[in-house]
């Protein structure tokens, strides 16, 4: 026995401690005696015991404790869990949880089991059967279980309001509790060693059930460590009380160096609190992990929490605050390709199209001779540059970047999305929220550059993007997004996105939903009707 339950450090009891025991039991307090004659007797009796209808009295000189036994008389329910002693032991208040267990030899038990066959329906007969084999064939053992919850308290009055509690915690688990009353002292006195048969609460179970009811454990969720540190984003609580350990990281890696999807879906209406939310997340990922945090924000939501935490807060506007350079990225093969692509997106040029065959080639040789020739200038190559070494037999294009260029967020030669200021970066993008494809094309730029500098600095990264569907509902951005979703934990990167509903998710099509959320590690569901919307789009809900 020793040896089974070595990770809780068990230790034997004195025969003075086990004594004391059951003095304590009969006193109703604390005892702390010295058995010279081995035995409890008369001389450590020190309270009066008075017993009423419903509960009975502890008088130790004239101080009154209140007690109450409440217990369980039937399972009536299909799986055993410890949730009902989990939830009791998480209540603010003192009280006593007493188990008794006696044993049934194996002849006994199948006697049991084949009486019961006899009378039992059609609908439970299998299960029975498969009970009486296990048993048979030692996989199994049936011992009778007795599970009453002593309550105290200092006053009938309080003593009344947590047997109700503790009531209810029974009965929400499926348990079918009973204020003692008639069984009171019979219950009391079964506590005493060779006094089980004055217990009428015994009830035979398996010892599977028996060993999910008492299983020693900390009732939490989650893990306390994940791919970014040593510790979780947040706890919360559960409805319990205990703790829930918040990852983004669908489980915990096999060591830090198992990068593991932590991809999250948040879907909440228009006041919902989901901005409240993220920040709070936020603010925990920047406390505890060193890594990058970028959010596309609205309606200024995220402003605040970056103002505290010294973040970068750029708005996207006409007034030149906001201006981006793909072109400052470092000369590389990838980041060529790169922007080969970015100005592809913006010209609605398609690769795999034989029509644009020609346009798409002299986008990569444009891409390709202006590197070559000013790859070393640092900041001397921006969108007018390129538009200006495209030459007249592309005149159309030519037109289209050149006025692009000539915008305010495009013409510097810098780049405000510097991710080595701060380790914070928000964008709000309420000034291109009617112009989708700018917002694409930003989106698209934040997340390579993201991707480059996660890799080159081996640094993971956190990445926000609110109102996602105003980014996904265009073909080249959805396939965008998806593959970031495929290869950001690679990189140790998250991507988190914010919906209003999951219709908004479901306009992409059955198939495209079913593939975003398959993705993803979690999704985040504020208080909604949709939920047949939610299942169809893959999203799994329990029954409750």
């Amino acid at each position: 026995m020793s040896s089974i339950l070595t990770d809780f450090e068990p230790k034997f009891l004195s025969s003075d401690d086990l004594l004391n025991l059951y003095a304590e039991y009969c006193n109703g307090h604390y005892c702390d005696f010295k058995y010279k004659q081995g035995r409890l007797s008369d001389g450590n009796i020190q309270s009066h015991l008075y017993f009423k209808k419903d509960h009975f009295i502890h008088d130790f000189n004239g101080i009154e404790t209140f007690k109450r036994f409440i217990a369980v008389k039937a399972y009536d329910v299909d799986n055993i869990t410890s949730l009902a002693l989990s939830n009791l032991l998480c209540e603010k208040f003192n009280l006593d949880i007493l188990l008794t267990i006696e044993s049934m030899d194996k002849e006994r038990a199948l006697f049991f089991i084949r009486e019961r066959k006899k009378r039992s329906k059609d609908i439970s007969y299998q299960n029975i059967e498969d009970l009486e084999q296990m048993v048979s064939t030692d996989r199994a053992q049936i011992q009778k279980v007795s599970l009453s919850i002593m309550v105290f308290a200092n006053s009938k009055k309080e003593l009344d309001k947590k047997s109700i509690i503790v009531y209810n915690t029974l009965k929400k688990e499926g348990f079918s509790a009973v204020l003692e009353s008639i069984n009171m002292r019979p219950i009391f006195f079964s506590f005493f060693p060779e006094r089980n048969f004055l217990n009428s609460r015994l009830r035979p179970q398996t010892s599977q059930n028996i060993a999910s009811l008492i299983m020693f454990e900390k009732y939490q969720e989650g893990f306390k460590e994940n791919s970014w540190g040593d510790c979780p984003v947040s706890v919360f609580k559960n409805q319990n009380g205990s703790a829930h350990f918040f990852n983004f990281q669908a489980k915990q890696g096999r060591d830090r160096n198992d990068n593991v999807v932590g991809h999250t879906m948040i879907i909440g209406s228009t006041g919902s609190g989901k901005s409240t939310f993220i920040s709070f997340l936020i603010a925990n990922l920047l406390t505890k992990y060193d890594m990058s945090v970028v959010a596309l924000g609205r309606m200024n939501g995220l402003e605040i929490m970056t103002d505290f935490f010294e973040g970068q807060y750029n708005t996207a506007n006409t007034d030149g605050g906001f201006y981006i350079n793909p072109f400052s990225l470092k000369d590389s093969e990838e980041n060529r390709q790169f922007l080969a692509n970015w100005i592809k997106f913006m010209l609605n040029i398609d690769s795999d199209n034989q029509q644009d065959n020609k346009a798409s080639q002299s986008i990569d040789k444009v891409i390709r001779d202006t590197y070559n020739y000013m790859g070393d200038q640092k900041n001397q190559i921006n969108l007018l540059e390129i538009a200006k070494n495209l030459g007249s037999s592309e005149q159309d294009f030519n037109e289209i970047l050149k006025s692009q260029g000539e915008k305010v967020y495009s013409k510097k030669f810098q780049d405000c999305l510097d991710f080595s200021k701060s380790p914070l970066s928000v964008i709000n993008m309420d000034a291109f929220a009617n112009d989708k494809k700018l917002m694409g094309l930003i989106a698209m730029y934040l997340f390579h550059k993201l991707f480059f500098e996660a890799k080159e600095h081996n640094k993971p990264f956190f990445l926000f993007i609110d109102e996602t569907k105003d980014y996904i509902m265009h073909p080249i951005m959805f396939t965008y997004i998806a593959n970031t979703l495929a290869q950001a934990r690679k990189i140790n990167g998250t991507l988190c996105m914010a919906f209003q509903k999951i219709s908004q998710v479901k306009e992409l099509g059955i198939d495209k939903a079913k593939s975003l959320i398959g993705n993803l590690s979690q999704v985040i569901i504020y208080p909604t009707k949709d939920t047949d919307e939610l299942i169809e789009c893959g999203v799994p809900l329990s029954d409750s």
